[in-house]
């Protein structure tokens, strides 16, 4: 089921891209990546922190980290990089390159999303007993 979500975000995802275009689909699809790699990497650290406890309130720190990186990141490049330059590729790779970048930035959404849901449904140990061992 998941891999059918997938490949449906992700053939939505190569439309959409192959729309705006290559250099801008590339951007995209680097913040992504970095957005999700930050929260997969700090998300333990701020859910050791957080007043919130139990599965779910991990799988939303995971999941509204990536969304808040991704738009501070997504929102500088737009600022400085893709809003003030634009750089023209030949029709048929730019056509071909940005579908193959969205697919993949959809596969890895619903990826990402996944593990999210999976972490919801995981039952956490208990904190005393992890403390202690």
């Amino acid at each position: 089921m998941i891999v059918i979500a997938g490949i449906i975000a992700g053939l939505i995802l190569a439309w959409v891209a192959i729309r705006i275009g290559l250099y801008v689909t590339w951007a995209a699809m680097f913040n992504l990546v970095i957005s999700i790699y930050i929260a997969l990497s700090l998300g333990p650290v701020v859910a050791e922190y957080s007043p919130l406890q139990g599965s779910f309130a991990a799988a939303a720190i995971l999941v509204s980290l990536a969304a808040a990186t991704f738009v501070i990141l997504q929102g500088a490049c737009h600022l400085f990089i893709t809003g003030q330059y634009d750089i023209s590729f030949p029709k048929v790779f730019e056509s071909v390159t940005s579908g193959i970048i969205g697919f993949l930035a959809g596969m890895l959404i619903v990826s990402f999303l996944s593990v999210a849901v999976e972490v919801v449904q995981q039952k956490l140990p208990d904190e005393n007993n992890y403390k202690q061992s």
